[in-house]
């Protein structure tokens, strides 16, 4: 199935809601009621908040959103990929590949060397995902939650 790749801005409110629809279930969450229109618009307003949809005929078939963080000790930013998903009939189809080679090609217009995501040692399809697209996995760091 052809699609396309979209970056979301504010206008794009539908989709924004289409995609957080698309991650409660592919992160198998419970629906939660969708944040109101005004907070989404707002946040797709932000310049370090990013998101892209790969679209079939206007149909969310995947997203990405990212953070752009910046830097304390340099006048730099790093891109931290947040959340990723496709749908299940559209999974293997190089639709996740070209969310985040879109995110790869935002950093390099904004100047930003380092992206970065994170995932659980046992997520085999994400970890084979990351290393296909040219992540380099970093034995040496632990990732700590906290609930607050």
């Amino acid at each position: 199935m052809p699609f396309s790749i979209h970056q979301l801005g504010p206008a794009d409110l539908q989709y924004a809601q289409e995609l957080i629809a698309l991650f409660q279930t592919a992160f198998e969450e419970d629906a939660a009621p969708l944040p109101p229109a005004n907070y989404l618009h707002t946040l797709l307003a932000r310049p370090d908040f990013h998101a892209f949809v790969a679209l079939n005929q206007n149909q969310v078939l995947g997203g990405v959103t990212a953070y752009e963080l910046p830097m304390f000790q340099r006048p730099v930013s790093e891109m931290f990929l947040y959340d990723i998903a496709v749908a299940e009939p559209q999974r293997a189809r190089g639709v996740a590949a070209a969310l985040i080679e879109a995110l790869k090609a935002l950093c390099r217009q904004r100047g930003i060397e380092s992206l970065f995501v994170g995932t659980e040692t046992d997520n085999v399809p994400a970890l084979r995902l990351y290393k296909a697209t040219g992540g380099v996995a970093d034995e040496h760091i632990a990732w700590f939650n906290y609930s607050v």
